[in-house]
């Protein structure tokens, strides 16, 4: 899977406000385009109606991870078919990057969904793989999930048809590690239903 990044570590700078509105933005096209390369969704006119607002909710980074991969801001949000992830790493070094997890959680944590990704030899990342938690191998799922990395920001999407019960409620978090160990944590996210109509 191509990244989009360049080699060596980015020091591209974009302020807050701006990081924050490109983050909606993104989080917007990959809920209309329900997490593939379909062409978005026409837009709401006189003679159709204006889709759901999509719930959602900011993520904080922990504020000690390792510099590389520390997470500036991250929006999660709930479309009627898929869940999306956009971050902010404004330091990000793509050669550091141990492995990505999306970790989702259904009734109250009792059911854990996690998304994961790594980097292999080479240094690209394999294709992300769905696993249900459970005490002992976790079950992967079958799924057709994305995760990409273009400059600073990194995108991920699970389509809800992958869940056992995709109308559940769910909260998420984003986690990341490095090749030395360090890794990143954020907060998660508030409980997020499916978008009322």
């Amino acid at each position: 899977m191509s990244t989009g990044t360049t080699s060596g570590r980015n020091r591209l700078v974009v302020p807050a406000a701006a990081g924050a509105i490109l983050l909606v933005i993104i989080i917007g096209v990959l809920l209309a385009r329900g997490g593939d390369e379909t062409p978005a969704a026409p837009k709401a006119t006189k003679s159709t109606t204006a889709a759901p607002t999509a719930p959602q909710d900011k993520l904080k980074g922990s504020g000690d991870a390792p510099e590389a991969i520390s997470v500036k801001t991250a929006t999660v949000a709930r479309g009627s078919s898929v869940f999306a992830l956009g971050a902010e790493l404004p330091d990000i070094d793509i050669k550091k990057i141990d492995t990505v997890n999306l970790v989702m959680g259904q009734d109250d944590g009792d059911v854990l969904w996690r998304l994961t990704t790594f980097q292999d030899a080479r240094g690209g990342f394999v294709y992300p793989e769905l696993y249900l938690v459970k005490d002992g191998d976790d079950e992967q799922f079958a799924c057709n999930a994305v995760m990409r990395i273009k400059g600073v920001q990194l995108t991920m999407t699970v389509p809800l048809k992958c869940l056992d019960d995709s109308e559940k409620p769910l909260r998420a978090r984003l986690e990341i590690t490095d090749r030395d160990g360090g890794e990143e944590k954020t907060s998660t996210s508030k409980e997020l239903s499916a978008p009322k109509a």
